[in-house]
């Protein structure tokens, strides 16, 4: 299990905000390219861990999509 920080949950939930705020659907893959610039470490494991804790402390809605043809 990852050491999740408290940054990195902001980060994460940030990213899937902004998304969301210029209609696009937010998925693991698409947040995965987006935290590599910030958080190199960022691995899809991670977020679907940081996603959940998000969705737990009811930051964010629902789980972001979680399919590979959606990172392009």
């Amino acid at each position: 299990m990852a050491n999740l920080t408290p940054s990195f949950l902001n980060d994460v939930e940030k990213a899937i905000k902004h998304m969301q705020s210029i209609g696009t659907v937010p998925s693991i893959q698409r947040l995965e390219v987006m935290m590599k610039g910030g958080h190199g470490a960022a691995d899809s494991d991670m977020i679907r861990q940081a996603t959940e804790e998000l969705l737990e402390q009811k930051r964010i809605q629902s789980l972001p999509l979680d399919q590979p043809d959606t990172a392009s």
